[in-house]
């Protein structure tokens, strides 16, 4: 019996662990593989540790936790960076973790691959087909896209993936035999890599005809190198280069192999994808960043205000026009970015507002998992409160079963020491597959050791339920235990949320008036009898809060908003737009005088039929603040809320109507 619990032991480590494939898109220097390569390597061990020994037992495999950390970290885990020097890092982080003086450090360049993990193909299918762009989407002249024949490419393909496969069965010392086995595979897949950078760098460029795609596209997989177009090839190579496109089948073929291959058929049971995905991504967002450009050259950039640091930057580009060409470079990088980013064919749930990248690498970790394969990553809390998540929250919901959704303040320990303390960051897993019905969730926690426990008492909160509270965003709700959901049903009841536009009733109209930046040209710092009002001027129930520090001249205004000047006579219900659950009140609103009023206070107007646009409902308006200003409110709001009181949070508040009435 205990032969063969061993040789059941010995089996599942050959056949599921050694098998299971572990990927980091955003790796850095190495530490979540790290980690993985230690837990992997632990539950084998503490298997093996399981069986009782008996005189005259034989075992084929090692307990020694090294030796399985050294074949887990060559057989199971994969990682992408964009910096060389954090490939290299995590290299030497993996290194150490298994290093053994009797063994030559692990060939791992097949596994830990430099380039953009966002920017590429996913599948050799793709290159089947001129790409689709959005703008082409209601086209209806030109229906046949697919265009290539491409068996021979799949043959190639899966020539690479059994190169890169055989590398694992070469011995471990055998460093120059495995990285010949790698330079094989990779110029197997020589003639792809053109292909799958022409698709990529169509849906950059949205000047590249279809017809020059075509021509180009034949030309190089014939291998007519003299029919090619020069000028078009020599773009792609351009952006090929300048964004260093990572296509996944051509750096992990033995991982993303063609479905009609030669290698799925020899190895039946195999999935492509990846078993696992894991990371905490960058947070940043794309568009130019001035600062950390022109910080390159000079050092005191960061500390100028706007219309300092605006005639810095013009300076410097006006007396060397080198800076200038490069920041031009840079800004065009980022369009070109996000023109590709917004195509659907590249992302399907990235939704509206800034380009995130940890929305991106959502996506994307998500996308290269094989079904039933898992997600474990950390993000934003936006990725369960933005209105510009949403879509990424209706895929996980649909397209996988949630397993947890923790979140955590930046405090009582920091974590991320660059990061204000109020921010919140999220730990969040799925399993791609299937549809979720109920997930555990746990929010303003504080310290990730406490994980064990917080994942003992996590609270279950249903999909019908998120759906109830944010229909329309899907956004959830921060509930710290069973009585507050009750609470907050109770609240609901079935009363209409602020955003719905019900008949035989008033509705409202959210708006914006001055921004603070753009129409700064307006603002006066000498008092006039016209105050601008900012959202920290107002508190519940009280417009005379603070002071104003800018005054406003009422002709100009009147001429800058044209039609919609009507508004600064009138009283209107005002609500602060910085707002966090961690403050003493979440949902700041009052009636607001007339005046106008910059961006940090927004208005939220009752319409009066009988008026048209000649002035809000002031009997409603009352009514209206009245229920923002009560508990009720605060309480379900401050449950959403992450940094800033947007108008989706608004339009989710339940609020009594009754029938409109005239003044």
């Amino acid at each position: 019996a205990a032969q063969s619990a061993a040789a059941l032991v010995e089996r599942f480590a050959e056949e599921e662990v050694l098998n299971f494939k572990v990927c980091d898109p955003a790796m850095g220097s190495g530490h979540f593989l790290v980690d993985a390569a230690n837990q992997m390597a632990g539950l084998v061990v503490a298997l093996l540790e399981e069986v009782p020994y008996v005189e005259g037992m034989t075992f084929s495999v090692t307990s020694c936790p090294n030796d399985w950390r050294r074949r887990i970290t060559r057989h199971c885990l994969y990682g992408v960076d964009l910096n060389p020097l954090a490939v290299n890092l995590a290299k030497l982080s993996l290194w150490l973790n298994c290093f053994a003086s009797d063994h030559r450090l692990t060939f791992l360049d097949h596994h830990l691959r430099c380039g953009n993990s966002l920017i590429g193909i996913r599948s050799l299918n793709q290159l089947a087909s001129i790409p689709e762009r959005k703008k082409e989407r209601n086209n209806k002249k030109d229906q046949q896209r697919l265009l290539f024949d491409f068996n021979d490419l799949s043959n190639l393909l899966a020539e690479a993936a059994q190169g890169v496969a055989s590398i694992s069965q070469i011995d471990e010392d055998d460093t120059d035999s495995q990285k010949a086995a790698l330079d094989e595979a990779l110029d197997a897949t020589a003639n792809l890599r053109p292909l799958a950078d022409l698709y990529t760098a169509y849906l950059m460029d949205s000047d590249i005809q279809a017809s020059d795609y075509k021509e180009l596209f034949t030309a190089m997989l014939n291998e007519e190198g003299g029919m090619m177009n020069k000028e078009l090839w020599e773009k792609v190579q351009n952006y090929s280069r300048r964004h260093h496109f990572f296509h996944w089948p051509l750096e992990f073929p033995d991982v993303f192999p063609d479905e009609n291959s030669s290698f799925i058929i020899h190895h039946s049971s195999f999935q492509s994808g990846f078993s696992a995905t894991v990371g905490n991504p960058p947070w940043d967002i794309v568009k130019p960043n001035s600062q950390e450009f022109f910080s390159a050259y000079d050092p005191k950039f960061r500390s100028y205000k706007k219309q300092e640091a605006n005639r810095v930057s013009k300076k410097l580009m006006a007396d060397n026009p080198a800076i200038a060409k490069k920041w031009q470079e840079y800004c065009d990088g980022f369009a070109e970015q996000s023109t590709y980013f917004k195509e659907p064919l590249s992302y399907s749930a990235l939704g509206k507002g800034d380009i995130n990248t940890f929305k991106l690498f959502l996506e994307q970790s998500f996308t290269v998992l094989k079904d039933g394969g898992h997600m474990g990553i950390v993000v934003p809390s936006g990725i369960y409160t933005d209105q510009g998540c949403q879509p990424l929250r209706e895929m996980f919901f649909n397209q996988s079963r949630i397993e947890f959704l923790y979140c955590f303040e930046n405090r009582w320990p920091t974590v991320f020491t660059a990061v204000d303390g109020r921010f919140k960051f999220v730990t969040f897993g799925t399993r791609k597959g299937g549809k979720t019905d109920r997930f555990k969730c746990a929010f303003m926690e504080h310290d990730p050791e406490r994980l064990p426990v917080i994942d003992a008492h996590a609270l279950k909160m249903s999909v019908k339920q998120v759906r109830k509270f944010s229909p329309d965003t899907l956004s959830v709700m921060e509930f710290k235990s069973q009585r507050d959901i009750d609470v907050t049903t109770k609240i609901y009841g079935d009363w209409p949320l602020l955003g719905e536009k019900l008949e035989d009733t008033w509705n409202v109209k959210f708006r914006r008036e001055l921004d603070m930046t753009n129409d700064s040209h307006l603002f006066k710092t000498t008092p006039t009898d016209c105050p601008l009002y900012e959202g920290k001027m107002i508190w519940l129930f009280d417009s005379a809060f603070e002071e104003p520090r800018y005054w406003l001249d009422r002709n100009e205004v009147e001429e800058a908003l044209g039609d919609n000047s009507w508004e600064g006579k009138h009283y209107r219900v005002g609500f602060r737009d910085i707002a966090a659950s961690t403050n003493e009140r979440t949902l700041i609103a009052s009636i607001v005088p007339p005046c106008w009023i910059g961006n940090t206070l927004p208005t939220v107007v009752p319409k009066n039929k009988d008026k048209g646009s000649n002035g809000p409902n002031d009997l409603e308006g009352v009514w209206l603040a009245t229920f923002l200003g009560s508990f009720c409110a605060d309480f379900v709001i401050r449950q959403k809320v992450t940094n800033h009181m947007n108008f989706f949070y608004m339009k989710t508040i339940p609020i009594p109507r009754e029938p409109e009435r005239s003044i």
